[in-house]
């Protein structure tokens, strides 16, 4: 039996989903505490307490970069597209909102991600919103279905959380009753969603998923704004860890290795690249900057940046950016999707899961690196290029630096 793990960080709750073979084992929820990576670590010891083997663990959501064992991390656009997608397999469009966000999913016909929007600059339209409302007229956002069940909605003109807030504070001490309030916000936040949802031409069938997704009259009177049926689910608060825990890679892509050498300058990855051309064997270059982050435990551990040009910004602005796939952890690397003999291990992180498409599954395409590094790494660690290539062109494994030459003599 597979298991697999996903675990959706949100602003407001943590959620987390243990699927045996495709199918729903466990479910965590909790609210998401002051330090999320808590939550995520109880979220992960509760849905593998018992289990003979370690799933595969896929986080996903705003907190998907605080913690270091995750085999693999993946947006939340992607982990909610696939997970409405397995809840209901004709849905065409998802709205999500969630506590601190709003987000409109467009699959295509066959499930596939064609387009979203996300609204995560304002408050206005989120939960947070509703819950601040809820808040202010006494009330929990678990009762207003029963407060507002068969009220009519009394008019809301403001939006913004802070100018609705006070908004809502005169009309009670007008006289207004709060039920019908509490209606006229939630009316005037189905209205604010439908015109986000229309700005997508979304199409039907519609699933509502995020935490606002329990709301039963915020999702009438979404339908009745859009005029489309908004189909809800009991697991849609899951949705997103739902699709990071079917985020696995197939079992072909699993079995491919590819070889990651990071070189000090360009001049390293030259000889490297004329050493495997001399060789006969493929591979791919790609550059990325990098930046040392040394830890205790390991000699040499980089931190990947942003890929060269992806941003499109000057390298002066470019930020660390952590969700790369195959995160460098030191100047020599053999990534498998569960490979456990790196250098470091894990003391100071576990590199994602890397896919590439080799020639073949058994002598897949290495991937050389080229970095600028702060500080230069020991000699020991540094690579014979044309050692290496004989080696992978012969399918000879590669180990570390000091073993091998033994390893050419094997």
């Amino acid at each position: 039996m597979i298991y697999t793990v996903g675990i959706d960080s949100g602003s407001t709750a943590t959620k987390g989903i243990l699927l045996a073979d495709g199918v729903i084992a466990r479910r965590f929820l909790c609210p998401t505490p002051f330090r999320p990576a808590d939550a995520i670590n109880d979220a992960w010891e509760t849905l593998r307490a018992g289990l003979a083997e370690t799933p595969f663990l896929t986080l996903t959501g705003y907190g998907r970069q605080l913690v270091d064992f995750a085999d693999k991390q993946v947006t939340e656009i992607s982990c909610h597209g696939l997970g409405a997608r397995l809840l209901a397999p004709e849905t065409r469009t998802v709205i999500d909102i969630g506590g601190q966000d709003s987000k409109v999913i467009q699959l295509d016909a066959q499930g596939n991600l064609s387009d979203f929007l996300m609204n995560d600059k304002c408050a206005a339209g989120t939960g947070r919103f509703l819950e601040v409302i809820s808040r202010t007229l006494g009330a929990s956002v678990e009762q207003l279905d029963a407060i507002t069940e068969g009220v009519e909605a009394h008019a809301i003109t403001s939006m913004c959380t802070v100018f609705a807030e006070s908004e809502v504070i005169s009309l009670r001490s007008a006289g207004v009753a709060p039920e019908a309030i509490l209606a006229g916000v939630i009316n005037a936040m189905a209205r604010r969603s439908a015109n986000f949802i229309g700005r997508l031409s979304a199409q039907g069938p519609l699933l509502f998923t995020g935490g606002v997704s329990h709301c039963a009259t915020f999702a009438a009177m979404l339908e009745r704004q859009l005029g489309l049926t908004v189909h809800r689910h009991p697991d849609a608060q899951f949705a997103g860890a739902i699709g990071a825990a079917a985020d696995r890679p197939t079992p072909e892509a699993a079995r491919m290795t590819a070889y990651l050498f990071l070189f000090h300058s360009t001049v390293g990855v030259v000889r490297m690249r004329k050493a495997l051309q001399a060789a006969d064997y493929p591979f791919r270059s790609r550059t990325f900057h990098v930046s040392c982050a040394a830890a205790a435990g390991c000699a040499f551990i980089c931190t990947v940046c942003r890929e060269k040009n992806r941003s499109g910004l000057s390298p002066a602005k470019r930020k660390p950016y952590f969700a790369l796939p195959g995160m460098i952890t030191s100047c020599w690397l053999t990534f498998r999707s569960r490979h456990k003999g790196y250098p470091c291990q894990g003391v100071n992180h576990r590199p994602a899961a890397l896919r590439l498409r080799g020639p073949t599954a058994d002598r897949p395409a290495p991937v050389l690196f080229a970095g600028r590094v702060r500080r230069q790494p020991p000699a020991a660690t540094r690579h014979n290029a044309r050692a290496v290539a004989v080696a992978l062109a012969h399918g000879i494994p590669i180990n570390p630096p000091d073993r091998q030459q033994s390893a050419l003599a094997a």
